[in-house]
């Protein structure tokens, strides 16, 4: 089997591309990514809204056909084959990474992702296929623009409407685990939202819901493909570059807030996963209007 895993390089050097980092890419040529005649791995969430024509994909193993009004959610490190299109098969392509989206703080995060590996077409309605064209085409001018200073932030609340709707027409809210492992992973999510500022360790989660440590980790790691202490870490920096953009709090009341016994502890539990320190990773990521303290 033929896998390209396909790197946000990759993406860059692809015809009618935009991008913010490697977070946020959006393909206004079609055939740029979906034209392969191989099976490839995208490192990041895709969301294809079908815009003319038709297709047939090959997802893990499960045949999709795709139509006009669709939109199709291919998780990331899924794998994926294109088997045939229409003449006119033509879609906007959003790819988002998965700890861009992560940091967004969605309610429902998890279950989305899981409602869409199981299901991932939308049949859109017209009203509902207009709200993610215009998010699409609103994501499409604002990335033209790359000299407006808050680009970044419009990006981001663009991406988080656009994941809302998404959220809304899966009716999460209605969402019903299909396995044992699913109902261990979003109880143990639901605690992590409630309990993170002071509990870092996956036997407080496990204890809760009165499972071992290893279960839990086991079951986290079958659904999200990410580790539980993984997941509590990147819940830790997610909060942690939140409240370092806005500047409004010292280092220090960062780091008792999120439950780290002391500064110094913070500091090397960031530098470990960011490569630099909170100080550091301040100054490189200062909000256009802040002038907070340090």
């Amino acid at each position: 089997m033929d896998i390209s895993r396909l790197s946000a390089s990759r993406y860059r050097n692809m015809t009618g591309t935009l991008c913010i980092n490697d977070d946020v890419i959006v393909l206004e040529k079609t055939h740029s990514l979906f034209n392969r005649n191989i099976t490839f791995q995208l490192n990041h969430v895709c969301a294809a809204l079908i815009r003319r024509g038709c297709a047939n994909f090959l997802v893990d193993d499960t045949e999709y056909h795709v139509k006009k009004n669709d939109l199709f959610v291919i998780i990331q490190q899924q794998e994926v084959r294109k088997l045939s299109q229409s003449d006119d098969f033509e879609a906007h392509v959003l790819l988002m990474s998965r700890e861009y989206i992560d940091a967004l703080n969605i309610p429902n995060a998890v279950q989305l992702f899981q409602r869409a590996q199981r299901d991932p077409i939308i049949h859109l309605k017209g009203v509902d296929f207009g709200v993610y064209l215009n998010c699409c085409n609103t994501l499409i001018s604002t990335l033209r623009h790359s000299d407006n200073p808050f680009q970044e932030q419009i990006v981001r609340h663009i991406i988080k409407a656009y994941m809302y709707r998404l959220a809304y027409n899966l009716q999460l809210d209605n969402y019903t685990p299909q396995s044992r492992e699913e109902d261990v992973c979003l109880q143990f999510i639901r605690l992590l939202e409630q309990y993170y500022r002071e509990q870092h360790s996956v036997s407080f989660y496990a204890q809760k819901m009165n499972l071992t440590a290893r279960y839990v980790s086991s079951c986290v790691k079958t659904i999200t493909s990410k580790t539980a202490i993984a997941t509590i870490n990147s819940m830790l920096l997610q909060h942690a570059q939140q409240a370092l953009k806005e500047r409004n709090k010292t280092i220090s009341e960062i780091s008792y807030e999120l439950g780290f016994t002391n500064p110094s502890v913070f500091g090397k539990f960031f530098r470990t996963h960011m490569q630099v320190g909170p100080r550091e990773w301040r100054e490189n990521n200062r909000e256009s209007s802040d002038h907070g303290i340090i």
